[in-house]
């Protein structure tokens, strides 16, 4: 028969047992919830699921928050970064234009308080800014911080691009009312014009061999892709059948561009299209490929040797609808051309727009962090929220972000 001190000496272990699981209760739940902050304060640090056959690797360096991608040439980025005043009711817009070396994690500000958005190739920074109120074209070299001006008459100059030892800029015809095409040569300092233009638009690129445009004579539904072979002199026409909203890119003979011949909201409400593809065309063979096929819209492409880049709306639930969604799903896609393959790069539920690509290397403005820019209310998209800056190598299949 138990006696009463057995079961005082039974009660007091039960006791303690019941006491000490619930100890290890309230720990587990107390370091789960550690977990968890700990893991969302440093969810950056792990890298994204990508291509089964390449292996993701996130890596910090450090560059100040910043607006817009440049350009991208060897191991520099540039970028521009907004300051923004707002002055009797209007906002001002000037700008720090910045340069992000790869090889040295060095940063350093080209330009303060800029008026202009630059584009660089090489060790040159190329731009245009006001002279005695006209705007002119001015190269910058880097390495010695040298600027000259290239363009000296008492008229518009604008929109500058270049590539090898070639610039391409619209200059305003008084006697035409229109803007005409001029290309310039960086070695001889010769200006040679090539054509009027409908719009003076920014849609352009330029090599040692080519000068592509677009241009819409006929109306605002389609647009014309136009080559000049610099060395004979001689402009060609492609299609008749395009309609270009923003982008086309070249690189040796071939050209790439967005193309809304499939849309059929483009008439209704371009800002509202869900199936604009990539094309590419072959200036040599003369043959044109539709590169993207799926549904939703791809856009801004660019191309640099085999590679094609651009933003992919195909996983958007909109298919792309230029930012009005609150969901805005689009993802950077590569695709090979000559093996004829493609790779989705980024697979985040967030927009991944901007991309440029030189060598094995692809950056891009990335917004799944939400950086708020100016007001936090704002339903304007353009400066009014951050992003990074990503760069994914398609040898290594490593991704880092770049932007602290």
């Amino acid at each position: 028969m138990v006696n009463q001190k057995d079961k005082h000496s039974n009660l007091i272990l039960h006791i303690i047992i019941i006491l000490l699981i619930l100890y290890i209760i309230v720990a587990n739940i107390i370091f789960i919830e550690m977990y968890k902050n700990h893991e969302n304060e440093y969810q950056d640090d792990v890298p994204e699921k990508q291509d089964q056959t390449n292996q993701t690797t996130f890596i910090p360096a450090k560059i100040p928050p910043f607006g817009k991608l440049s350009s991208f040439y060897g191991d520099k980025i540039i970028w521009w970064q907004y300051n923004l005043t707002h002055r009797n009711g209007w906002r001002n817009v000037t700008y720090d234009i910045f340069q992000y070396n790869l090889s040295s994690n060095e940063t350093k500000m080209i330009f303060d308080d800029f008026k202009s958005t630059v584009r660089m190739y090489g060790d040159y920074i190329l731009y245009f800014g006001e002279v005695n109120e006209s705007q002119k074209i001015f190269l910058y070299k880097i390495s010695t911080q040298e600027t000259k001006q290239l363009t000296w008459e008492d008229i518009d100059q604008r929109a500058p691009v270049f590539g090898g030892n070639h610039l391409v800029y619209s200059q305003w015809d008084n006697n035409f009312k229109c803007w005409g095409l001029w290309l310039y040569d960086l070695e001889t300092e010769e200006r040679n014009f090539i054509t009027l233009q409908s719009h003076g638009a920014n849609d352009r690129a330029v090599n040692e061999n080519y000068i592509v445009w677009r241009d819409n004579w006929e109306d605002d539904n389609t647009s014309e892709i136009y080559i000049y072979n610099i060395s004979a002199k001689e402009v060609d026409v492609i299609s008749a059948q395009i309609h270009l909203l923003d982008q086309l890119d070249l690189y040796g003979d071939i050209i790439v561009w967005e193309d809304w011949r499939n849309d059929d909201n483009q008439r209704k409400d371009p800002w509202k299209s869900n199936n604009v593809d990539i094309f590419m065309y072959n200036i040599s063979s003369k043959e044109e490929v539709q590169i993207t096929l799926n549904n939703g819209s791809q856009r801004k492409p660019r191309i640099y040797g085999d590679y094609i880049i651009w933003t992919d709306w195909r996983n958007d639930p909109y298919g792309g609808f230029m930012y009005n969604s609150e969901i805005n799903n689009g993802d950077i896609y590569f695709y090979d051309i000559k093996n004829k393959t493609e790779i989705q790069i980024t697979i985040n539920l967030s927009l991944q727009e901007n991309s440029f690509i030189f060598g094995d290397n692809i950056i891009w403005e990335d917004y799944r962090n939400n950086h708020p820019i100016e007001e936090p209310n704002s339903e304007s998209y353009y400066g009014e929220r951050g992003s990074d800056i990503y760069l994914y190598n398609l040898e290594t299949g490593i991704m880092k972000r770049l932007t602290c």
